[in-house]
């Protein structure tokens, strides 16, 4: 096998054993990843926080039911416009 760079070919068991460390930092990294995921979705939900927050901060039953309707707008408002983006 001829390198150009002058570097010496990888050993076999070096190779597995990077390729290990890898895999495992990369679960991890994922893992991580998954995590704050939820727990930011799980704050950020129409369902969750957000109504007892907008509640707390401007005491209207109206802002909170309002809330709602305005996420199901945007999101058939972004469905609409997104085809017509390129």
């Amino acid at each position: 096998m001829e390198l150009t760079d002058g570097a010496t070919p990888a050993t076999p068991g070096a190779r597995v054993n990077k390729g290990e460390q890898d895999y495992r930092r990369n679960f991890s990294a994922g893992l991580v990843h998954a995590v704050f995921l939820q727990a930011s979705t799980a704050f950020s939900s129409i369902h969750t926080v957000l109504p007892s927050f907008v509640a707390t901060l401007t005491g209207s039953t109206f802002a909170v039911g309002l809330m709602a309707s305005v996420q199901g707008i945007a999101h058939a408002v972004a469905s609409l416009w997104s085809p017509s983006v390129r």
